[in-house]
């Protein structure tokens, strides 16, 4: 059963949000807390779109 979904976005109060992004910059960096955060409050989207809205080049 595949669980990744393609719907709406997630439903993460501000709170989780904030605490994922903390997460996600201590362990792994700015540029995966940037994708990180854009694909909570956004839901799954194209590579494209992710480096457009986030301002992130396709070779990072």
């Amino acid at each position: 059963m595949n669980n990744v979904s393609s719907e709406a976005p997630s439903t993460m109060t501000q709170a989780e949000i904030k605490l994922c992004s903390l997460l996600l910059q201590e362990h792994f960096g700015e540029i995966v807390e940037k994708i990180g955060v854009h694909l909570i409050r956004t839901g799954s989207q194209p590579l494209r779109v992710i480096a457009h809205d986030t301002k992130a080049s396709l070779d990072q």
